[in-house]
């Protein structure tokens, strides 16, 4: 009888996925973002790339003018790269050097007026930074905003960090007073999950969710260490001797038993953990990402790149939100928790007034798409939000520090 159920409740979930048409939203979450129809994008993505190629080739040429230029962004829908200018005497040297004139990228550039160099938002983000590891605050977001053209100080109580608030001011940052939210930390589940079916074993992807009967997080993606093999999720879903489980979208079944998070030093510094793989588990990993919302169902991994851009599009997969879309906001950001612990070196990405992430999704994998709708680069794991703004850590650090490599293709 209770296979029967197991069965029925797995032709349900099939059923779901199948029929996603009538059920979910019709456009992709990319198109979601840039507010396009999803036949669009395909050109968006060709603009995009054209502007990051650009924007690479821009950031070069303006680290021998940093004084005069405060930084640049892209904007796909404008097909701009736009530039923070201080000094516009200094304009007709970057439109005149070989790289921008010989392969005529002047079309593209977009010169803004501005009133802080680099130089002076580099200053004042370092001096900033020094105040949040002498001062401890709790729940800070700090980075430089391209768009702002300014430091910017997200909280949630000022009370709580008026000593570092009042410090921080006479850099002038933008402040920010987010509304409070739910921790990112995962909640208990509302309902008591089963066991399920040992004749019922779903393949296991990224973007699926882990659970330890208790706690929710997500699974980044499958990596390497010679022959031992991990599943990467954020370290805060670490629970001490628990055993995790492979938990689909839209199940309260629990499925096979991946393993244990190996402790290690990297936890707390990086807020990355290692699930070791138990061997019976390892035949059912896939190096693909879930998106069974839409009808790229599950997406290819073709490697890792990292993110160079302030509004370029980044994209996450996970257990409670599924796959959602925001843009670049803040690189090499500063982050606190609650307990005041300080990471360095996120990437803050979101979108205007919207909800991108919630807890459940910690952990999950961190893309942006290629040339089509079926191919992606990896690009981190979703480690936290704070309602607008979502972060996450970025790949190279993680196989760097993790000493391990990306597994991108069947195990």
């Amino acid at each position: 009888m209770s296979n029967i159920y197991f069965l029925l409740n797995t032709l349900l979930l099939l059923f779901f996925t199948l029929n996603k048409q009538s059920l979910v939203l019709t456009r992709e979450a990319l198109a979601e973002l840039w507010n396009v129809n999803d036949a669009e994008i395909p050109n968006l993505l060709a603009i995009e790339e054209q502007l990051i190629i650009v924007d690479r080739t821009l950031q070069l040429l303006l680290e021998s003018y940093e004084s005069s230029f405060g930084g640049t962004y892209i904007d796909v829908k404008k097909e701009k790269v736009l530039i923070n200018t201080i000094d516009f005497s200094k304009v007709p040297i970057i439109l005149n050097s070989p790289e921008i004139k010989l392969n005529n990228y002047s079309r593209f550039l977009d010169f803004v007026p501005a009133e802080r160099s680099f130089t002076k938002l580099k200053y004042n983000l370092i001096k900033i930074s020094d105040l949040i590891k002498k001062y401890r605050p709790s729940e800070i977001q700090c980075y430089i905003d391209m768009k702002l053209n300014n430091v910017v100080i997200g909280y949630t109580n000022k009370y709580r960090n008026r000593k570092f608030i009042k410090s921080a001011e006479k850099y002038n940052p933008n402040f920010i007073q987010q509304r409070n939210s739910d921790s990112e930390d995962e909640k208990p589940k509302a309902f008591q999950a089963q066991i399920a079916s040992r004749d019922i074993i779903p393949k296991i992807f990224n973007g699926d969710g882990i659970t330890t009967l208790e706690y929710d997080c997500s699974i980044g993606f499958p990596a390497r260490n010679n022959d031992l093999i991990y599943i990467v999720t954020a370290a805060h879903c670490y629970k001490e001797n628990k055993l995790y489980y492979h938990i689909p979208w839209n199940s309260n079944i629990v499925y096979t038993q991946l393993g244990q998070m190996v402790k290690s030093e990297h936890m707390y510094e990086y807020d990355f953990g290692l699930i070791k793989i138990d061997e019976n588990a390892t035949k059912l990993i896939s190096a693909r990402i879930r998106n069974t919302d839409s009808e790229y169902a599950e997406l290819n991994v073709e490697g890792g790149r990292i993110i160079t851009s302030h509004g370029a599009h980044v994209c996450k997969s996970g257990l409670t939100t599924h796959v959602t879309c925001g843009y670049a906001v803040g690189l090499n950001a500063i982050v606190t928790y609650i307990n005041s612990k300080i990471v360095e070196n996120l990437v803050l990405y979101g979108k205007d007034n919207s909800i991108i992430s919630k807890g459940g999704d910690s952990g999950g994998s961190v893309f942006s798409y290629l040339q089509t709708l079926s191919n992606v680069s990896l690009i981190g794991i979703h480690i936290g939000r704070s309602i607008d703004l979502s972060t996450y850590l970025p790949l190279d650090l993680i196989l760097s520090k993790g000493e391990i490599e990306l597994v991108k293709t069947p195990l």
